[in-house]
């Protein structure tokens, strides 16, 4: 038997068994694609919509030069946004990798929507392509494999309304798929490491080759993947890497706290566990108990469970054409489920699943088991986020992850049928190997559950320190004490606008319009706060006390300029203008209304803040890492301020010049210290793992008030207050 037969096109004649009568496939695939065209491409055609713009964005941003460290930052990303005037209320790029912005770079010289229409022809190229493939692998006719493709029709009518970048990776895991049965393993290792690149979870194909023992296929993925990061750096440079290595990987894929983690519309196990499990008071305020200890448990381990089950049952090396496709459909299920989230985009990868499965089910003649297994895929992507309750309280949290239930089914039939088609040989089960096997996986669930422990310790201290505000639910962030008031940016569906806690603050803008950094003095009436909009930002001036403003109605101060502060005399206000993407820091003197730049362009600086005599303290680079730095009432070359070695940001100083107030960023958090001006003491006032920045002094010059993702996805800020100075 030659290698072809075995792991090329299935053997024997014809394509097996039927899956329906023939008319019926025809109709059903007829319906599917008259569905598929009227929900899902004609809509795509016409309009943006989210995710599109994100990668768009990032890609003009790489294609006209600007730093991409600041990429994963949102306010700095909707900044950019803005400023180039995109059709977008909201974007972000966590958890996405950088990759995801060089797809697009090349379509970024046209407008949004003629980039994301040259975009959508690319992905309509990609479904023949896939068929054709899944043809050659499975051996099905094109019809049937054409209507597995399309059962998924609101998997595909996202991706193709949102400008996905799903289908581009089932096409990569579909050439992976038809290289590894026709022994073209560098060709299989080559695909995974490119697939891998642009979506992270085709990495953990890895452990299949591992227990298929396909050694010059993880070779290949290595090397490949290996060369893929080389040109990542130089693409990039080596600091966007660093941001999202330390700061994104750890809590945003890997613990699955990405945007809102108890969101019930991303459909993963972990989210159902953090649902049920955990109280945030304005994410998840009623959960069926509180106890992060039992999701340390459970989570490690139901995935480790899950994990060491579908590599278990895989047939150690090589095995039958039936098995061996069997087996990797399986592996496919198994990364879905275990998955951060699953939205429906992200079901396009679980095609070549159904499609390998299905036929291997018909040519061995369990025609039956293969049409459950179409009613469980069919069912599983019609499920659309209509049918899943926003926010269910205690039991019923477990009636809104239909789409978990139904993927488990689909892997469970899988599974069923590998043990219905048994091992390649049949061989007894090797005990000594299965207690090796079970003691590998009890260590990692006792390390990660170790792991989610640590994570969690501390994390929940501070939630009866917040900040009573109005729709607690939207993030919020650089607050800004104005009296015995706070005011502070919060997102909402529409962008970014100004609040106030305890009093809500009403605020009307025009569409396309983000509100960023507000700042007070005790010394003024006023405040300001920068207006991002198309064209760029401009600082404004208003009524400190107002309850209700008009954003196009205020008077501006500055124009071109962006994260004002003000000097405690309300003489100064500071400010910065950026060129691409580079911030130079400049002050205006109220009293002459003279511009002034404080630091040349060869300086980045990011945020800043005033002492009681003018000077400024910022944080800031020219070539190394972002630190603090201090600049005299003068103007005077800035001198570094010995606080720490780390990254640093948010300086502020106290009311009364005695402390400094910062965030410095130890093991991929931010956290904040203090520091006593007079003598150099520091002092850790946050550890938990999890970001704490944009420390505002309270009036008092002893508390500060705080952002924080504390039990929250990274970066979704909530606000808290602590005592900084006993």
């Amino acid at each position: 038997m030659t290698n072809a037969t075995r792991f090329g096109e299935p053997s024997g004649a014809g394509d097996g068994a039927d899956l329906a009568p023939r008319w019926l496939e025809w109709a059903l695939l007829a319906a599917a694609l008259g569905l598929f065209l009227w929900r899902g491409l004609f809509p795509a055609w016409n309009r943006l919509h989210t995710d599109f713009p994100n990668y768009y964005l990032a890609g003009r941003l790489f294609r006209d030069g600007f730093p991409l460290d600041r990429l994963y930052d949102w306010e700095w990303l909707q900044r950019q946004k803005d400023s180039l005037g995109l059709d977008q209320p909201l974007v972000g790029f966590v958890p996405l990798t950088m990759f995801s912005a060089l797809l697009v770079a090349p379509l970024t010289s046209l407008a949004p929507l003629a980039a994301k229409q040259c975009w959508l022809v690319f992905n309509l190229a990609l479904l023949p392509a896939i068929a054709w493939l899944l043809r050659a692998i499975t051996g099905q006719p094109l019809r049937r494999v054409a209507l597995i493709g399309l059962l998924a029709v609101v998997p595909l009518q996202t991706n193709f309304l949102f400008g996905q970048q799903h289908l581009f990776v089932l096409f990569l895991l579909t050439v992976a798929t038809w290289c590894y049965f026709r022994e073209r393993d560098v060709g299989a290792g080559a695909a995974l490491a490119v697939a891998a690149a642009v979506k992270l979870y085709p990495a953990v194909f890895v452990l299949l080759l591992v227990r298929k023992r396909r050694w010059r296929a993880l070779a290949s993925l290595a090397v490949v993947g290996l060369l893929i990061g080389a040109a990542g750096i130089a693409l990039f440079g080596v600091e966007p890497w660093d941001v999202y290595a330390r700061e994104i990987v750890p809590r945003a894929v890997l613990r699955a706290e990405v945007t809102d983690p108890y969101d019930t519309h991303m459909s993963s196990l972990a989210g159902m566990l953090r649902r049920l499990l955990i109280f945030e008071p304005e994410l998840n305020p009623n959960p069926l108990a509180h106890a992060p200890w039992a999701f340390a448990v459970l989570q490690p381990l139901l995935a480790a469970g899950i994990l060491a089950a579908g590599l278990w049952l895989m047939t150690p090396g090589r095995a039958s054409p039936a098995r061996e496709r069997l087996d990797w459909a399986a592996m496919l299920a198994v990364v879905l489920l275990l998955s951060t989230g699953t939205p429906t985009y992200h079901l396009c990868a679980l095609i070549l699943a159904a499609a390998l499965a299905t036929g291997c089910l018909l040519r061995t003649g369990w025609v039956a088991g293969a049409r459950v297994l179409m009613i469980v895929f069919t069912a599983l992507c019609l499920v659309t986020q209509d049918w899943i309750p926003d926010a269910p309280a205690g039991w019923r949290i477990l009636t809104a992850y239909p789409r978990v239930y139904a993927l488990t089914v689909f892997w469970l039939l899988i599974v069923a049928a590998q043990r219905r088609l048994g091992g390649a040989d049949g061989a007894a089960i090797d005990w000594r190997r299965a207690v090796r096997f079970a003691a590998v996986f009890g260590g990692l669930v006792v390390a990660s559950a170790l792991s989610w422990s640590r994570h969690f310790d501390g994390q929940f201290t501070a939630t009866e320190h917040r900040l009573a505000r109005v729709d607690a639910g939207w993030p919020a962030a650089h607050p800004a004490v104005a009296g015995e008031g706070v005011v502070f940016v919060r997102m909402n569906e529409s962008g970014y606008l100004l609040d106030r806690a305890p009093t809500p603050l009403q605020v009307r803008r025009a569409p396309g319009t983000d509100l960023f950094h507000p700042t007070f003095t005790p010394a003024s009436p006023e405040g300001w706060v920068e207006v991002a909009g198309p064209g760029g930002s401009r600082v404004v001036r208003f009524p400190r006390d107002a309850a209700e403003l008009s954003i196009g109605a205020l008077p501006a101060v500055i124009e071109d300029a962006g994260i004002p502060a003000v000097s405690a005399d309300a003489r100064r206000l500071g400010f910065i203008r950026w060129r691409r993407g580079r911030g130079q820091l400049w002050w205006l003197d109220r009293a002459t209304s003279t511009e002034r730049p404080v630091t040349g362009p060869e300086w980045d600086v990011l945020d800043f803040g005033f002492f009681p005599d003018n000077r400024v303290v910022f944080a800031g680079r020219r070539a190394a890492r972002t630190g603090l730095f201090v600049v005299g009432a003068a103007g005077e070359t800035p001198s570094p301020l010995a606080a720490s070695d780390r990254p640093a940001r948010y300086p502020q100083v106290s009311p009364d010049g005695r402390w400094l107030a910062y965030a410095e960023r130890d093991r991929g958090n931010w956290q904040l210290w203090l520091l006593a001006l007079d003598n150099g003491a520091r002092r850790q006032l946050t550890r938990a793992d999890c970001n704490s920045i944009s420390p505002a002094w309270r009036p008092d010059s002893r508390n500060l008030v705080y952002a924080t993702d504390c039990g929250r996805g990274v970066q979704v800020t909530t606000l808290a207050e602590l005592r900084a100075v006993p």
